[in-house]
């Protein structure tokens, strides 16, 4: 028998090599995340949470910007690479914009942000 987490068991890896392409991109992850997860406002959350990290990376880093969707059990996890140095850390919530993290740590199960060795990661993950 076939289950939904059968189906989305391929990572999603997409890259996008300018801001463009963002839509499409944020379309395809939440597609993905919508063979697992069937709450219409959890899937919204993905996509809101994919596309502020997807918009820090284009505005912070440099392209190309990779994008890999995977499952595990129980957990839909979404990683956002770019070839820029982490944001800044001096917004507040109060701010007009650079409220991406904000958003993500309000609604993630889990994040992280972290510096790699050619660029920046961000990772969250929301329970499915």
């Amino acid at each position: 028998m076939t289950t939904l987490m059968d189906l989305a068991a391929a990572p999603l890896a997409l890259s996008l090599s300018a801001v463009d392409q963002a839509p499409a991109v944020r379309a395809a992850v939440r597609a993905y995340a919508a063979k697992v997860v069937a709450d219409i406002e959890l899937l919204d959350d993905i996509e809101l949470m994919a596309s502020e990290a997807i918009t820090n990376a284009l505005l912070h880093g440099s392209v190309p910007v990779h994008v890999t969707v995977t499952t595990i059990p129980g957990m839909l996890r979404v990683e956002v690479d770019d070839q820029g140095p982490p944001p800044g850390s001096n917004t507040s919530r109060d701010d007009n914009n650079g409220r991406g993290l904000f958003i993500i740590d309000a609604l993630a199960e889990a994040w992280r942000l972290t510096r790699e060795r050619q660029g920046t990661r961000l990772v969250f993950e929301v329970l499915i």
